[in-house]
């Protein structure tokens, strides 16, 4: 299974980028 990671723009470090910054723990080949 192939996974991809889609975030729009990021500006500043808030909420929604510290939950991107997570997924990208998780998986770190996505």
């Amino acid at each position: 299974m192939r996974i991809a990671i889609v975030h729009d723009w990021l500006v500043s470090y808030a909420g929604a980028e510290r939950v991107l910054a997570s997924l990208i723990n998780v998986w770190p080949a996505a």
